[in-house]
């Protein structure tokens, strides 16, 4: 059945309450009448989305409790989160801990949520659209005014559906001068899965949020990520993702710092092997004066993999005092691979400060020959470098716990990269 069918199969099941399934209708009906996005659109430029065969997928739903397959052994330990939702297929089928019944609403009582569970106009492309018309059962975690949660909440979402499109949603609602951190796994079964992802981290006046993303897809899946950072005034955001699995996984980071005074901090490692290709697209956008925003994302690609980033800091008219920094850093591992990187400014006021920097190039020859002179072997010499390479990315990562997990992981990944 071709993907168009199986859209309008699902515009005749009621599922969900009445503001949901109207939302769900919309989208369905301008997801009918859109294509897909090539290669020649510009936000789409070096992907690889016309191999991708989109229409061939169908729409996947839940079949199984998820298990812990695929995570990190410290991510499996309840006792460390405030909170956690498993989402298996899309849809939510656990929360547990002893602040869930407090922090994860259901979206039978979302209803005064909608603006921020479903993307509505803002989903500009058709995985947006079709993202919102699948969107059955979104991870929502609303963060009261004024709490401090001295654990972070946990979000699991395992693709599964063989050839299937997936639908993973998280929406957090940090309220006014509240401390929360959630971090975010994508697994998989690797059932060469497509999952249509979005995450939404809306900050209100004063909320410090940190959150980080964990894609750890299996080498024959795919994924298409929106993940959306809002800041109100005075508010702290950090990010951090880690994105080391998936045949084609992209990535795109917008940081809408909207209120006056207000900051976000951006980060992400990536490693690709294989044939593996990983797509990055940030926009920093400074709607608010005096805002400030700090970018830095750093790869490697061995093999015949290959990475694209593609940077804007967007500063609106009114946004004087804006202080704005992108970075980007590449390591190509070997000649089969590749990586593509183009900065960019998009600047509407004076008196502010904005700078980006972008790299691509192999590991320091000079280094590699020194340390091999000392005896060290010449795999165990590209696994050093390549660590060195990512650890000021991965010290930025404010929570010591978090920075561990991702240090274990990103090691795990390059000794695949380097020998590849």
């Amino acid at each position: 059945m071709a993907f168009s069918n199986h859209l309008e199969a699902l515009r005749s099941q009621d599922q969900g309450p009445p503001w949901a399934k109207k939302e769900r209708e919309d989208a369905t009906v301008r997801a009918l009448e859109m294509a897909w996005p090539t290669e020649t659109e510009e936000d789409w430029r070096y992907s690889v989305v016309d191999q991708l065969g989109l229409d061939s997928y169908s729409i996947g739903a839940a079949n199984s409790y998820p298990t812990w397959q695929g995570l990190p052994p410290e991510l499996t330990d309840l006792s460390r989160f405030s909170a956690v939702v498993r989402c298996a297929g899309g849809r939510v089928v656990a929360s547990e801990g002893e602040m869930a019944r407090e922090l994860v609403i259901p979206i039978a009582e979302a209803d005064g949520l909608s603006h921020v569970v479903f993307w509505g106009p803002e989903a500009r492309d058709r995985f947006g659209v079709v993202g919102d018309a699948i969107c059955y059962d979104p991870a929502i975690l609303v963060v009261p005014q004024g709490m401090i949660l001295e654990a972070p909440i946990l979000v699991v979402h395992a693709l599964e559906g063989r050839h299937s499109f997936v639908p993973t949603r998280t929406v957090v609602l940090a309220g006014a001068s509240c401390r929360v951190e959630v971090v975010e796994v994508f697994v998989s079964a690797g059932e060469d899965s497509f999952g249509v992802s979005s995450t939404r981290v809306v900050a209100e006046e004063g909320a410090q949020v940190t959150y980080g993303g964990l894609q750890l897809l299996d080498e024959r899946d795919r994924q298409v990520w929106q993940l959306r950072l809002e800041a109100g005034r005075n508010v702290s955001v950090s990010s951090f993702s880690v994105s080391l699995g998936g045949a084609y996984a992209r990535l795109q980071t917008e940081s809408y710092l909207k209120g006056p005074d207000s900051s976000a901090d951006i980060g992400a490692a990536y490693l690709g092997s294989g044939e593996q290709v990983l797509d990055f697209r940030t926009n920093q956008l400074h709607c608010a004066p005096y805002t400030r925003s700090d970018l830095l994302f750093k790869g490697a690609v061995g093999g015949s993999a290959r990475s694209v980033y593609t940077g804007l800091i967007t500063v609106a008219k009114g946004a004087v005092g804006t202080d704005a920094f992108q970075t980007n850093r590449n390591l190509v591992l070997s000649e089969g691979a590749s990586a593509y990187s183009v900065p960019n400014l998009d600047i509407e006021e004076n008196d502010v400060r904005c700078s980006h920097a972008s790299a691509v190039g192999p590991l320091d020859p000079d280094l590699v020959f020194y340390l091999e002179s000392k005896g060290i072997e010449p795999a165990e010499v590209r696994r050093l470098l390549v660590e060195g390479f990512f650890s000021d990315g991965l010290e930025r990562i404010p929570d010591l716990w978090l920075r561990q997990v991702a240090r274990g992981l990103v090691s795990e990944k390059i000794l695949k990269a380097v020998t590849a």
